[in-house]
């Protein structure tokens, strides 16, 4: 009789394992296949966002393109302003010297 209720038990610890480990290898499977799904829409969104920010980039540089010239310009006004101003800025000095030489009423 005890070697019937061995066999049971060791049956019963058998076919339990058994069970046990295939509950934990669905739920391990089901949440690998959730995070497949999970990571696979996170690299689309990635891959979305990466085309947007290429696409600024392109029309940033583009933007830079069209800048180059008018900041040529710019460059261009920039020193005929400063010739301007130290033609001025030595004209005011003749001025003064000439105004310090004449005498005051």
């Amino acid at each position: 009789m005890l070697l019937w209720i061995c066999i049971a038990v060791i049956v019963l610890a058998v076919v339990g394992g058994s069970t046990l480990v295939t509950i934990r290898t669905l739920a391990a499977w089901r949440s690998f296949r959730a995070l497949r799904g999970s990571v696979g829409r996170a690299l689309d969104d990635m891959v979305q966002r990466l085309a947007d920010v290429e696409q600024r980039l392109e029309r940033v540089a583009g933007a830079g393109a069209r800048l180059e010239e008018p900041t040529a310009r710019l460059r261009e006004s920039l020193a005929a302003a400063s010739v301007l101003a130290s033609a001025a800025a030595e004209a005011r000095t003749s001025v003064r010297r000439v105004r310090a030489a004449v005498p005051r009423k």
